[in-house]
């Protein structure tokens, strides 16, 4: 069985890891161990006041926290699209894209895609 071992601390390549994990199975290729090696803020148990670990590791790993990573991600400004388009080397109105940003046809409704049943 394929596995990949990932830093659990680091969300994008865990989604870019288990993201290849869920191809191979949706491509029926079989299962996918993902080992995400991550760091336990706390003791394991309210029995465990967690003393002995040294301030200096707490705070290192405090400082890679996936859920604060993630929220910064999240709360990046998008750059304007005119940036966006600096490096692209096809034509945006080959894919039907208006001048406001929006596609020339309309998305289908939600329950078109249950018509059928």
């Amino acid at each position: 069985m394929p596995g990949d071992h990932v830093d659990g601390m680091d969300v994008l390549k865990v989604r870019e890891v288990v993201k290849e994990a869920i191809g191979r199975t949706r491509r029926r290729e079989g299962p996918t161990l993902v080992e995400c090696e991550t760091y336990r803020f706390r003791g394991h148990s309210l029995a465990d006041p967690d003393e002995l670990r040294d301030p200096d590791e707490k705070a290192h790993y405090a400082a890679r926290d996936p859920i604060t990573a993630l929220k910064k991600i999240h709360e990046r400004p998008l750059p304007p699209r005119s940036q966006l388009l600096e490096n692209v080397f096809a034509d945006p109105k080959g894919f039907g894209i208006r001048p406001d940003g929006s596609y020339r046809c309309a998305d289908p409704e939600f329950t078109q895609g249950t018509a059928h049943v």
